[in-house]
This record gives C-alpha cells, structure tokens and sequence, in this order.
C-alpha cells in the first residue's frame, strides 16, 4: 500500500498549508493541495513517521546523527555499567535542578564526567564529543592516549607498542598522512617521549568536516 490511513488530522496536515490529509504518505509526495512536496522521516522520539518540508530536512537528518552518536558513546561504556536508561535518568535530574530539559549532548557530558571522577578513561568519549559540537578535541585525543600509554608502563607487563588503524570494518581507511606511521613499533618510554599519535595531519573527518580527527591507536607489541 502507498498509503496509510491515520484518525489524527491535525498530526497529518500538510507542513507547508496546513490542510489536513485523510490518507497520511508513507513516502515523500506532493501535497494533494498546494503541490508542494512532503517529506516522510521517522521521528526521533518514537516509531512514528513525522511529515515536515524541504526546510526541515537537515535539522531532523542532524536530530537522527545526534541520536545514533549518542548510542554509540553509550554503547562503548556499557562495561562501566552504563546503559541507556541512566541517559534518561541523568536527563530527568538535570531537568529538575534547571527548570528545564538539557540539550542531550549536555546529558552526555554529564555521564562521561562522573565516569572520569570515578578514573575511567573517557577520554577519547569526550574528544568525540567535542568534535561532534564542531570543536577542536586534538589535545583530549593527545591526552586519552598519554593515559592508555602510562597504564601500560604501570602494569609493568608491556614493553612495547604498535600503531594500529582505528578504522573498523565498513569504516573508511586510515588516512595517508596515518598510513605512513601504522606498523610502526615503539617501547612504551619511546611513544610516551614522542607521541607520535595522535596525527597532527589526520585528515580523517568524523563528524566536523573542517578538522581530522586521527583514529589510530596502539596495540600490544612483541
């Protein structure tokens, strides 16, 4: 079926005349109306497809890139036993104490800055965020990885690193700025000296499409 029968009017109106649609589209289409085309996309909060104009488009698409970012920072605490009904809870106590809802990134911050009072490396979490919010996270980068080495010298256990890709399956490839550098092997005083990750020139674009955000890490090298 193209279409699908809803009982609500006012939640099925046309988005740029207001008329309301007996039978709400399930796919983008011309207002029966005004001719205008409506857009079909599912909303954030629920299931439900949401009809909105062509102005609309990039807020709802930057809604959904928000929500799925958050998903995945959750996603990567979960062994700190964080799951996604603290994100609710944490955004129900913050719209108590400020009289109002908090913007979800704010929420998230919050979370990972009572994981990182309890020393859990949230570092690079937070490096993700910043550039999630267009900003330059270089230094947290540096930083979570200055960490991730000194806890490796401390457990007196690894004696040498190697940088690896960050890039996951599906994922883009490392840079060719980052590709000069993986496979190379350090001992752990060497990386901690030299930081030669994170790359200064990564031109891998995460989320801020004006700045690299370099992905490499080190692993274990024997």
């Amino acid at each position: 079926m193209a279409q699908q029968r809803f009982i609500d009017d006012k939640k099925n109106a046309c988005p740029y005349c207001g008329k309301p649609l007996v039978n709400a589209p399930i796919k983008d289409t011309p207002c029966p109306f005004c001719g205008n085309i409506i857009y079909v996309r599912q909303s954030r909060y629920s299931k439900d497809n949401i009809l909105t104009t062509s102005e609309n488009l990039d807020k709802i698409s930057g809604d959904w890139k928000q929500v799925n970012f958050i998903k995945t920072i959750l996603k990567s605490v979960q062994s700190n036993g964080i799951k996604e009904s603290d994100f609710n809870n944490k955004k129900q106590e913050m719209s108590v104490l400020d009289g109002k809802p908090p913007n979800d990134t704010d929420v998230l911050r919050a979370i990972l800055t009572d994981l990182q009072k309890n020393n859990v490396n949230v570092y690079f979490q937070l490096a993700m965020l910043l550039n999630m919010e267009r900003k330059d996270a270089f230094n947290l980068l540096t930083y979570a990885k200055k960490l991730e080495l000194t806890n490796l010298k401390n457990s007196g256990i690894v004696k040498k690193v190697k940088i690896a890709s960050g890039s996951k399956t599906g994922d883009p490839e490392a840079c060719e700025a980052c590709k000069k550098h993986i496979g190379k092997v350090f001992t752990i005083d060497e990386a901690l000296d030299r930081m030669p990750i994170p790359r200064k020139d990564c031109t891998f674009k995460l989320y801020d499409e004006s700045r690299g955000f370099c992905r490499c890490t080190y692993i274990v090298a024997f």
